[in-house]
């Protein structure tokens, strides 16, 4: 199977990532992504050696790769006033330019993870990928990833030039001093951030970097947890120094193949067969399973189907799939009515030998439509005899009256 991506888009690092064969699965984007309604993709890996087999024959589960844009993006200008951004602009940048004052800068990024990875999947690997389109030196840089503590803004500031200097800021811009230009502050000038990197990665010349580590695991799958709490990671430069300052490119870049993405592999949790408490089936993971009150059938991916439509699947306890009366056999199996009892003598028809009389007093055999007298009928009418004889015996030996 040939490896490719989507509109042949970095294929050589997805393939490096996961070196596996995959195929393009086209799917609208979800989540709201501000300004932007382009399609996204899902990747989903075909090899056998990227697939969990549950269990042989009923359940294999391949892990899968999504590649997401970012839902915001902006920089932060270090000023005493608090008043340059540059939410539309082109470009976010790291560490110190030049200048003696206000020299530092720090990226923002975050992206929307919502209904992207199903609940319970096993996370494999996360990537983030930049592109660095300037930088003032060729030397290495390490720009480290920090989880942000609380949230930010984009507005439409764009800066001028080669908006190193940045722009005004627009409302609901975050900026050096604001999380939403000109109203909320930050805690710390600066941005709220983890203090300890959750990735680092050295960066010289132009051209793309990754971000990848087993500590950005930890940020994804707590903002999956908890996605109140998700406001994406800082991207910041050696700022001990001037002149390390490195220029990414934005999702609002003109070219779609510089623009940033998080690449997520991911192992989706198997989705089986679930009997509802109605008798209904329906296929979903066992958790959402349970949370209805169901049962998951650990061999069955699929469900058998409701061919009388009594409500009842025939994964789920239909031993009649075809009676649409009964779920079960029953005394007279599938198809037949256990409550049919034409001489009420509670034995139903289907197994009574006699239908037409009562067989607590006849036998269960008919001879020629005529019942014949059971043994319990030929007691009870033994006994009448015997009454009837003493009766007439005692009546016989009275003597009889002067």
């Amino acid at each position: 199977m040939e490896s490719r991506c989507d509109g042949g888009k970095r294929r050589g690092l997805l393939d490096l990532l996961r070196g596996l064969p995959y195929v393009v699965v086209r799917r609208e984007m979800k989540g709201t992504i501000p300004r932007r309604s382009e399609e996204g993709f899902r990747l989903k890996r075909c090899s056998m050696a990227g697939c969990l087999v549950l269990i042989a024959g009923a359940a294999t589960v391949c892990a899968e790769v999504v590649s997401l844009s970012p839902a915001k993006d902006n920089t932060l200008y270090e000023s005493p006033i608090g008043n340059l951004s540059n939410g539309s602009g082109s470009h976010v940048f790291t560490g110190r330019t030049v200048q003696i004052f206000g020299s530092r800068r720090r990226a923002l990024i975050a992206f929307d993870l919502t209904d992207i990875v199903p609940p319970e999947s096993r996370l494999n690997r996360v990537t983030l990928w930049l592109y660095m389109s300037r930088s003032l030196t060729a030397e290495p840089i390490t720009n480290t990833l920090h989880r942000v503590l609380s949230d930010w803004g984009e507005g439409d500031s764009v800066a001028a030039g080669l908006e190193g200097a940045g722009g005004p800021a627009r409302p609901d811009d975050a900026t050096w001093l604001h999380a939403f230009f000109p109203v909320v502050f930050w805690t710390n000038a600066g941005g709220d951030f983890l203090s300890a990197a959750s990735a680092a990665t050295p960066v010289f010349g132009v051209g793309e970097y990754v971000w990848s580590t087993d500590q950005m695991l930890d940020d994804l799958q707590f903002w999956l947890d908890d996605p109140s709490r998700n406001f994406g990671w800082l991207v910041k430069g050696d700022e001990s120094t001037l002149g390390t300052a490195r220029r990414f490119d934005s999702l609002q870049h003109s070219s779609e193949s510089h623009r940033p993405e998080l690449i997520i592999d991911f192992t989706p949790p198997p989705e089986l067969a679930c009997c509802l408490p109605s008798g209904a089936c329906d296929v979903r993971i066992e958790t959402q399973c349970t949370n209805a009150g169901g049962n998951s059938l650990p061999q069955a991916t699929e469900c058998e189907g409701d061919g009388d439509a009594d409500g009842v699947d025939a994964a789920c306890g239909d031993d009649c799939p075809q009676d649409q009366e009964k779920v079960e056999p029953g005394v007279c199996g599938c198809g037949l009515d256990d409550e049919a009892d034409e001489d009420g003598d509670q034995v139903p028809d289907c197994v009574d030998r006699c239908p037409n009389a009562d067989d607590h007093l006849f036998a269960p055999e008919c001879e020629g439509g005529i019942p014949a007298i059971s043994t319990w009928g030929a007691f009870i009418l033994a006994l009448l005899i015997l009454v009837v004889s003493k009766v007439r015996f005692g009546l016989r030996s009275r003597p009889a009256r002067g």
